[in-house]
């Protein structure tokens, strides 16, 4: 999705994640309305896509899904 002139993605999680990991990610994105049946869901901007899909790959071991 594009807004103006950067681009960004919307984070859908679907299963509970530590409150640490919460706080993480309403450092890097804007909590939005939740979406098709996810739990919590973020606006990220891109600068802010590989510091988000790091701390959920690397400390929870979750992996994306298109």
């Amino acid at each position: 999705m594009l807004t103006g002139k950067e681009a960004t993605c919307v984070l859908d999680l679907f299963g509970p994640v530590p409150s640490w990991a919460v706080r993480q990610l309403d450092l890097v994105g804007t909590p939005v309305e939740k979406s098709g049946g996810a739990l919590i869901s973020y606006r990220l901007v891109g600068a802010a896509i590989p510091t988000a899909k790091e701390l959920l790959t690397d400390m929870l071991w979750m992996q994306p899904r298109d």
